[in-house]
């Protein structure tokens, strides 16, 4: 994955839903997933989504975000 397609897939992240920081997109031996970039200095959450075979899947999940009642 280049660099630019990576800034595009970032780019379509929102914001953690805990502190409001930005969030990443990561890769580990070829398994995809986002968490909060503040942790450890904001957030105090340990907020990520679980590991995906595709960054398309791992956006998804991050970026979804139920109603509130």
């Amino acid at each position: 994955m280049t660099k630019e397609e990576l800034k595009a897939y970032e780019e379509q992240l929102k914001p953690c839903p805990f502190c409001g920081g930005k969030a990443k997109l990561y890769n580990r031996f070829g398994w995809w997933y986002v968490a909060c970039r503040s942790f450890r200095d904001i957030c105090k959450v340990d907020c990520s989504t679980i590991m995906f075979d595709s960054p398309e899947k791992a956006v998804k999940v991050w970026s979804k975000r139920g109603k509130a009642e």
